[in-house]
């Protein structure tokens, strides 16, 4: 990390940071935000990224269409979207690395150790 800047993860601290993502339920990219987080904590090395999904900023859920509406409108300062959602609305966005934004294929192995069960019956 370059001296001045801040990484994403701790960028989530920010006091009254409004983010959003989709409830993992009911949208793959809310279970994929949470393979995200598990995948960040084994590329930093670090244990504490996941309980980042416990903060009430981060539980703010959407379904998939209200995100982008919400973001759109103010609402969010940031949020979980696919590249190409970020791309066709014209949103700032970071681009994480592959090891964790599971978008290489010769990396699939390693989201594959991913898992999530919905609380659906």
């Amino acid at each position: 990390m370059q001296a001045g800047k801040v990484s994403w993860y701790e960028a989530l601290k920010t006091p009254g940071l409004k983010l959003g993502r989709t409830d993992p339920n009911l949208d793959p990219k809310g279970y994929r935000t949470i393979f995200l987080f598990h995948l960040a904590e084994g590329y930093y090395h670090r244990n504490d990224l996941t309980s980042l999904l416990g903060d009430p900023r981060i539980r703010r859920r959407f379904s998939r269409s209200r995100i982008i509406d919400q973001d759109g409108v103010g609402q969010l300062d940031a949020g979980f979207f696919y590249r190409h959602e970020v791309v066709a609305h014209k949103m700032p966005f970071i681009e994480l690395p592959n090891q964790i934004n599971q978008s290489d294929p010769a990396l699939a192995s390693l989201y594959r150790e991913q898992k999530f069960t919905t609380n659906k019956a």
